[in-house]
This record gives structure tokens, C-alpha cells and sequence, in this order.
């Protein structure tokens, strides 16, 4: 009977610690932890501070699907992700901001734009980028209908994560990661290079708050429209 114990326990031990080793093995592979902040490049065109009135302004995205990680340095793979990207565009040269950019006013060569109406006359847009071939592509256009300053932001809101379901979001133990972000770079990132200084003529008393390292991180641009 002893020696059927010992060989039961010692089976049972075996079994456990395999299992532990597994489990560990299985951890290990993912090394982001709480903590995922995918980095998005975005290119903006013209890239001219001045457009004329009828010229349109392009927001290109065109990455693999391996996306760059920031707080780990390394990349992701990510297989039919939906970024939640919003595009976030208004006119700021009066003491209010103007939304005067509707349908007619949207181009999509890939991906979608739909327009989502917010409280009072606000709107924002959330672009659908198309994955195909391993990549994500956006290519969508805004024709600006009045001359004016426009300023445009590319944000993912990190609440909208929260409630995202999709296998990267969640560690090794199947528990959802509680800082997942999407950090948008535009052009090369600098600020002055986007406008910055443009930016800060506006009179609008909650735009003409945020800072140059707020304009960063949160993708801002933005340009004028003239006759």
C-alpha cells in the first residue's frame, strides 16, 4: 500500500510541477503584461500649413500587422484589430469651434469614415482602416467647405479598449490588460512641424488650453483655408 502511495503522490507531483512549467512556458510568451501601447504612424497630406478652398486634406495609415509596441520596445502581432481610431476635426478660428465638414464634404479610398454626431452641433469620425495582405490601410480625405483654421486630432479613446474584445487585449490568465492605449504619431511628430503655432491663435478658451506636449500626444494637426 506504501509503495502505491509513494508512487501515486510522486505521479501527482509530477503531473503538478509539468503543469506548472507549462503554465509558465505560456506566460513567458506574453511579455507586455497590464501594459500595451501600440504605436501608430500617420501621415498627413499636403502637409502645407495653407490649403485652397476645394483642396482636400489626406489622413494616410498603411502599417503591418505587426505593430509596434512602445512600453516594451518590441511589436505585437494583431490579426483583424479594430483601432477605434476617431478623427477629430473642427474649425477654431472663431470663439467657438465650427463643424462645417459633413458627408459631402468625406473621401475614402480605403478604409471607412462614419460620422458620429456628439452633443450640440460637435461631430467626430471613426475610421474603419482595411486589413488585407497583413496590413492595415487608411486613406481617407476631408475637403474643408468654408475658409477658416481647422485643427484635427487622431485619438483612440482608451475606454473604448476597455470594452474591446480581441485576444490581444488579454494577458496569459485571461484577465483583460488595464492600460491598453493607441498612440498616433503624425508626420515625423513635430509639433511646429504640424502647426503648432498656428494652433495657438485660436480663441477658443478649452483648445487654447492644451499645451505642446498635449498637441503630441494626442496627434494633432493643423492648417488654414484660404480663397
Amino acid at each position: 500500500m506504501a509503495t502505491f502511495f509513494s508512487k501515486t503522490l510522486g505521479f501527482t507531483v509530477a503531473l503538478l510541477v509539468t503543469s506548472i512549467f507549462q503554465s509558465c512556458d505560456k506566460c513567458e510568451a506574453d511579455q507586455f503584461g497590464d501594459t500595451l501601447w501600440l504605436e501608430v504612424p500617420v501621415e498627413v497630406t499636403p502637409g502645407n500649413e495653407t490649403l485652397i478652398l476645394g483642396d482636400t486634406i489626406w489622413v494616410h495609415i498603411d502599417i503591418s500587422k505587426h505593430v509596434s509596441e512602445q512600453s516594451r520596445g518590441t511589436s505585437i502581432t494583431l490579426d483583424s484589430f479594430n483601432f477605434y481610431t476617431e478623427l477629430n476635426i473642427s474649425r477654431i478660428d472663431d470663439t467657438i469651434e465650427h463643424f462645417p465638414i459633413s458627408d459631402s464634404d468625406i473621401v475614402e479610398n480605403k478604409g471607412k469614415l462614419t460620422v458620429v454626431p456628439l452633443t450640440g452641433n460637435a461631430k467626430t469620425y471613426h475610421a474603419t482602416a482595411r486589413f488585407s495582405e497583413d496590413r492595415y490601410f487608411l486613406d481617407v480625405g476631408f475637403i474643408p467647405p468654408e475658409i477658416g483654421i481647422y485643427a484635427f486630432a487622431v485619438i483612440t479613446s482608451p475606454i473604448i479598449l476597455q470594452f474591446y474584445e480581441h485576444p490581444a487585449l488579454y494577458k496569459c490568465d485571461k484577465r483583460k490588460r488595464n492600460d491598453a492605449r493607441v498612440l498616433y504619431t503624425i508626420n515625423n511628430g513635430d509639433p511646429y512641424e504640424n502647426n503648432y503655432e498656428l494652433f495657438q491663435q485660436t480663441s477658443i478658451p478649452h483648445v487654447v488650453k492644451l499645451d505642446v506636449e498635449q498637441y503630441i500626444r494626442d496627434a494633432w494637426y493643423t492648417f488654414r483655408v484660404v480663397d
